[in-house]
């Protein structure tokens, strides 16, 4: 999506096209639980903010014992060897959750965050009146 200023937590830039590196992460997180083993709830990402527009990170497990260390312009392992991570000091403090990382995906695409009011054509309530209507 063109003219998005999107801007990872803990970050000062703009991502270039936060709608595809978004997707490539959560894509990621998906591989990362067949290549490490761990369930998708056990793994945290992690972002590598100084390398550049479209930040490096990685997907690990919260003790950050097990890793997957990834470009963020190509969305490929950094290295062919799994074992090796980014360095502690290039990572950010911060570590997201798949879900959180989702929620960043319905910003950009303006459905706002979960727990807020839901669209009305997509609750149980569209049939029972003009939305359209101000007067409920």
């Amino acid at each position: 999506m063109a003219g998005i200023d999107f801007r990872l937590p803990g970050t000062d830039r703009p991502l270039n096209g936060p709608e595809a590196w978004i997707t490539g992460v959560l894509r990621n997180f998906q591989e990362t639980t067949k290549t490490l083993g761990f369930a998708i709830d056990r793994l945290v990402l992690r972002i590598a903010p100084k390398s550049g527009q479209d930040p490096d990170y990685q997907i690990q497990t919260a003790d950050g014992e097990d890793a997957a260390a990834y470009s963020g312009e190509t969305h490929e392992l950094l290295h062919d060897d799994i074992t090796v991570h980014i360095e502690e000091k290039d990572l950010s403090d911060q570590s997201f959750t798949a879900e959180q990382v989702k929620d960043w995906l319905n910003v950009i695409n303006g459905e706002g965050t979960p727990g807020g009011q839901i669209d009305p054509i997509l609750s149980d309530s569209w049939t029972e009146g003009d939305v359209s209507d101000s007067r409920g």
